[in-house]
Parts: structure tokens; sequence; C-alpha cells
């Protein structure tokens, strides 16, 4: 494999598009600038990332935890290098096997954490039953969060991981990989909730953090487990939750303040949120991020609409 095979992000089959901003900054680290870096650290981090994003750590992850995937067919390698000239090869190409059902089924039910299920049972409950100042300030943090790591995307457009690595999930193949927004969900949601309720409820809060840590543990290595992310999908994700989250919960109170007792809370509410989906970024394929960021804008204008119509109850 030479210099350039390795700096070459990798690309959607079929895809005569310009390179996205993605592909042009990794390329552009291989470009010489005015800045001097010396080439040892440069070909180190270079190899850093390139490990971090490659599909045989994803495989090798995989076949830790009990998945074993073999070829069954004699051209196997050949049909899948014919894959990125522009062929596309049948998934009966390989077989897998679960030799651990424990760690697929752990697996399965972390990344169901990341999902509308999970969305659709644990949001109700916690208003119903829990606190609702709470929830409104959650959900918000989660809007934000979600909405800018699908748009981004939709802009860096980097592939989910490829053979040797297998996909034992269908449901997000569609869409590009870089960052994980699961991995993203996995911080904004618990670290949101314990950091909300510090100052409402009396716990232990090292078992708070504690719990909130196994939580987003558990979805990440599940994304990776199921063959949908690489670790650097996962690594990007964490890095730009935090990232956003340190801004945005002290701002939220205010936020939060304003769109339940302002009489333009609602409305700006939809606003923005018109705004989000019109000026989405486009893709140069089509993929469900604008849908699945259309249903977070949508559950966060219901939760505020209606808690604004509710209030002072909440």
């Amino acid at each position: 494999m030479t210099k350039a095979d390795i700096l070459q992000p990798k690309r959607h089959v079929g895809s005569n598009q310009h390179p996205s901003i993605g592909q042009l900054a990794l390329q552009g680290l291989a470009k010489p600038t005015n800045l001097y870096i010396a080439p040892s650290f440069q070909h180190m981090f270079m190899d850093i990332i390139q490990f971090l994003r490659s599909d045989q750590l994803v495989a090798n992850i995989q076949s830790y935890f009990g998945v074993q995937v073999t070829p069954v067919t004699k051209d196997f390698d050949e049909v899948y290098t014919k894959k990125n000239n522009g062929y596309q090869a049948s998934n009966n190409k390989y077989e897998c096997v679960i030799n651990n059902k424990f760690w697929y089924y752990l697996f399965k039910f972390g990344t169901e954490l990341g999902d509308e299920l999970f969305y659709s049972m644990f949001i109700p409950f916690w208003f119903w039953n829990i606190d609702g100042a709470v929830g409104r300030r959650v959900i918000l943090v989660w809007a934000i969060v979600m909405c800018i790591g699908q748009a981004v995307k939709d802009i860096v457009r980097w592939s989910r991981p490829e053979y040797p690595a297998v996909k034992l999930q269908n449901k997000w193949v569609l869409e590009y990989g870089m960052p994980s927004t699961h991995a993203m969900v996995g911080v904004s949601i618990p670290f949101s909730v314990l950091l909300f309720t510090l100052n409402r409820y009396q716990y232990n809060i090292m078992v708070g953090l504690v719990l909130a840590v196994l939580w987003c543990t558990l979805i990440c290595v599940s994304r990776v487990y199921l063959g949908m992310h690489s670790v650097l999908d996962i690594i990007a994700g964490l890095a730009l939750s935090i990232l956003l989250m340190v801004p945005l919960v002290p701002l939220v109170d205010q936020f939060d303040n304003y769109f339940i007792t302002s009489p333009t809370g609602p409305l700006l509410c939809l606003v923005l949120s018109i705004l989000t989906i019109i000026y989405y970024p486009a893709s140069d394929k089509w993929t469900p991020t604008r849908g699945d960021s259309t249903m977070i804008v949508s559950v966060c204008v219901g939760v505020q609409s209606g808690s604004w119509l509710n209030y002072p109850s909440f």
C-alpha cells in the first residue's frame, strides 16, 4: 500500500460528486504547508488515524467478542477488491457465526439505547413519573447535539466499516458513519440527566457517574461490535458531544426559561426547527439523516410547546 492509498479516505461507491470537506481535510494533511511539522510526528499521527479507522480493527473487536466471519467463495477477496472499483459485492459472499450469544444480546440492547424505541419509552416515562423540568433541559441538549451530529455526517461523508468487518445491523446502513451519533447520545442523555439533577435531588454522585459511564460505554462498544462504526467514529462522536455540551449545559437553563415563559417562546422554537430542516446540508446520496433530524426537532418542539401551554404546572 502506497502513502497515497493510506491518505485517501474511503468514498461511497458510484459517487461522482466533488470530494467532501472530510476528504479534503484528510488529504490536506499530506500537502506541504508553511507550518513546519516534524515528519515523524506527522507520520505517527496519520498512522494512528488510519489504525483507528481501519476495518480490520473493527473485525478484531468483533472476533474478540465471538463473531466469526469466514468467506464462502474462493474469489471472496477479489469480489471485495472489485467493489472498490465500482462493482457491488453481495452479502452472501461471507458467513457470519455468533459464538457468544451473551455479548450479542447485550450489545443489541445497548444499541437500542440510541434508537427511537428507547426515545419513545424514556421521554414519556421521565415526564410522567420523574421531573418535567429536567426532562425539558435534557431534550433540548439532546436535540441540539443530535442535529449537529447528523449534519456533520452528511458533510464529512465517511463510509461505514466494510469487510473484513461485518455489519450485524442493517437499520442505519445507508447513513455515513463519521461521527457516531449513537456515541453522542451516549454522552448527551445520561450525563445531562446527571448534571441537571445534581442540584435538585440528593443521591450518591459517584453512583450516578458510574451509571452514566456504563451507559455510554455500552452504547459505544455496541456500535463497533455490530460493525456500524469504526473506533475513530466513536471517538469523534464522544469528543464532539463533549465539546458541544460544555457551553450548552450552562446556557440551557436560560433557553428553557425563555421557551416556557415568553409569549414568543413556542413560535421561536418552531421557526428555528423549520430553518434547521430547510437548511440541512445536502449529501451526495440519499440518507435518512435529514428525516431523523426532522423527527428530533419535532420532539423538541412538541415538548417545549406542551410545557409552555401547561406552565406553571411543570
